[in-house]
């Protein structure tokens, strides 16, 4: 059994929650204007899966696609992501895996895995309003309270605090002057070092960080 196996299960599952859909291997939300919201499988093979919850803010995505171009970028990057927790986690990075291999059996798990998804989503992923949504990253908590990862070394947090003219927090990103999971990767550090006075000046003009 595979992924390919499950995905009218999926699908099903998805319909019974409001602008909710699975599609490509993921669940989608498109609800809110600023951002579209996935909850990601990643699907290991015979079968089991780790969760979790995925933004991707459209200001971010701009940033992004205008400045961190060449080989040693990725062409998107999520904005920021959340684990979700298997039921008898004692810490925030025991993902909820099980391994299923009956239909009966992956219904249930990944009903059980989509719903608290769902969960995630409804307590720290859904203002209308993008300045509120995007201020509240990184979120950091303390088991049993969730919190963002670090994931591209904390990339798009600094770029949802640039969009939202903190700049003080892009400085202390250049200067890799707050712990991440991993060391900043040197090329964004650069890369973003690059763009800040862009960055300013449209701000100063515009008020926006966004091309115009």
């Amino acid at each position: 059994m595979d992924q390919f196996d499950v995905i009218d299960i999926c699908q099903n599952i998805a319909a019974q929650y409001p602008g909710w859909y699975y599609h490509a291997q993921k669940f989608k939300y498109k609800e809110l204007s600023h951002s579209e919201i996935w909850i990601s499988p990643s699907w290991v093979l015979h079968l089991s899966a780790e969760p979790s919850v995925m933004v991707y803010n459209k200001s971010v995505n701009k940033i992004i696609k205008e400045g961190f171009k060449g080989e040693r970028f990725y062409k998107t990057y999520w904005t920021c992501r959340m684990l979700i927790l298997a039921p008898n986690a004692h810490n925030n990075v025991m993902i909820y895996r099980r391994l299923v291999h009956t239909l009966p059996d992956a219904e249930a798990y990944i009903a059980d895995f989509f719903a608290r998804g769902v969960d995630l989503v409804q307590r720290h992923f859904s203002s209308p309003d993008e300045k509120t949504f995007l201020s509240s990253y990184p979120i950091v908590g303390e088991f049993p309270d969730h919190g963002t990862d670090d994931g591209y070394e904390g990339l798009g947090n600094c770029i949802a605090r640039a969009v939202l003219l903190d700049f003080d927090y892009v400085e202390r990103f250049i200067r890799d002057d707050f712990p991440t999971d991993r060391p900043i990767y040197e090329p964004y550090r650069e890369r973003v070092k690059e763009w800040l006075p862009i960055w300013r000046e449209r701000a100063e003009r515009n008020g926006s960080i966004l091309k115009p």
